[in-house]
């Protein structure tokens, strides 16, 4: 009921395994709003995304659940619930809608959403595509060992109590509603920036996640002593806890969707690669075999008993990535790009960036050299100056980890 004073510009991804009792428990929370089980939840991901567009438009100042999320089975079918769900955290955490035309290029209304969103999902949504839209989100995670059973299947029972104490809360808020808003955004905002000392090492938006949840439970810690459901004491045991329960939320959202950058998926993926031999480097200078040390991805052919040693070729199928010296990796971006990509959708592994992306990610944080301006480098491969993309060698032999 306060969205419109505090904006909810996230999304609670309420995520676990299947029967970790997530869609009962959004179903419950929804019950604050009508008569709603897991069986009969508004929307789901199946729905189009202008239908779930409109939908979260129209359900104005109440909350909406939009129901299981789940990875693909088919290449298709997990890129549909992809896109779905980069245009649900984008447009929710953007508080707006997708801009459209009509044939004689008028605009069209567009349908921002206008209340508070919960999503149900069998994964966090991963990979670099998913970067900055699952920090519009606060992931909370559920599994079935948490969930205290008989406590669940009581609030189920008497779940129509809930829309009553809905009812009597925005009754409480009514009159108050002025008030409130021109207090409380100062609130948030001071709030937030105390939060900031509390989630060190989050990302920005989390401490104003948790910001928005905290100013609307001290609304309902005062609604609750106005009508008498607690005392003063027990009260604030409860907001106490309650407040301590979002900070926890949201260390673990932290946790959960820290690291995975794009720069550090692509070496990791590129690293697994050479392991496997399934792409393999040239010298630097000569375009041949490089020495022992340097031989990635290439593996010892049958030994010819005229030679002294042993001769060495790529892999069967390996792919060509780029050339190497005794320093430095230095990456074909196209063929690179390729044989990480592939493998990617080959196995399933969120990586839905595109090239330019990736390099500039790489150059920012110092995982490869770039040249002012570019993200990528000059150097002399195979006696001629070629765009590359340069990193150290040790990055992919994991060598000298504490440097």
């Amino acid at each position: 009921p306060l969205s419109e004073i505090v904006v909810p510009d996230f999304t609670i991804w309420l995520w676990g395994g299947t029967g970790s009792f997530k869609s009962t428990l959004a179903a419950l929370i929804l019950s604050h709003y009508g008569d709603f089980s897991e069986t009969n939840l508004p929307l789901s991901f199946e729905s189009t995304s202008n239908a779930l567009e409109r939908n979260l438009f129209l359900a104005k100042d109440v909350l909406t659940v939009v129901d299981d999320w789940r990875p693909g089975v088919t290449r298709a079918d997990s890129d549909d619930m992809d896109r779905k769900a980069q245009r649900l955290l984008r447009g929710v955490g953007n508080r707006q809608g997708r801009g459209r035309m009509t044939a004689d290029t008028t605009l069209r209304q567009s349908y921002p959403p206008r209340g508070f969103v919960m999503a149900t999902a069998e994964a966090l949504p991963e990979g670099p595509a998913f970067q900055s839209a699952a920090q519009r989100a606060l992931c909370v995670k559920v599994s079935r060992q948490e969930i205290d059973l008989p406590k669940l299947s009581k609030l189920q029972q008497d779940r129509e109590w809930l829309s009553v104490a809905m009812s009597g809360y925005v009754s409480y808020l009514a009159p108050r509603y002025e008030r409130l808003t021109e207090e409380l955004p100062a609130q948030h905002e001071e709030l937030r920036g105390l939060l900031r000392s509390e989630l060190p090492g989050s990302h920005p938006r989390t401490p104003g996640n948790a910001a928005v949840l905290i100013v609307a439970l001290r609304q309902l810690r005062d609604y609750t002593l106005s009508v008498g459901a607690m005392g003063r004491a027990e009260s604030q045991e409860a907001y106490v806890e309650a407040r301590d329960a979002i900070l926890e939320a949201a260390r673990a959202h932290a946790d959960a969707t820290r690291g995975g950058d794009p720069a550090s998926t692509f070496i990791g993926i590129l690293r697994s690669l050479f392991d496997a031999k399934r792409v393999f480097v040239k010298d630097r200078e000569s375009g041949e075999d490089p020495p022992e040390r340097l031989r990635l991805g290439r593996e010892e052919s049958s030994q010819d008993p005229s030679l002294e040693a042993s001769a060495f070729r790529p892999a069967h199928k390996a792919d060509f990535v780029g050339w190497v010296d005794e320093d430095f990796l230095y990456l074909d971006p196209q063929a690179a790009y390729g044989a990480v990509s592939s493998f990617s959708q080959r196995s399933g592994i969120p990586f839905g960036i595109k090239p330019g992306a990736l390099w500039e990610a790489m150059a920012r944080s110092g995982k490869s050299l770039a040249d002012a301006g570019r993200n990528n480098t000059t150097a002399r491969v195979e006696g001629q100056s070629r765009r590359v993309i340069q990193l150290p060698l040790k990055a992919i032999l994991d060598e000298d980890k504490e440097d």
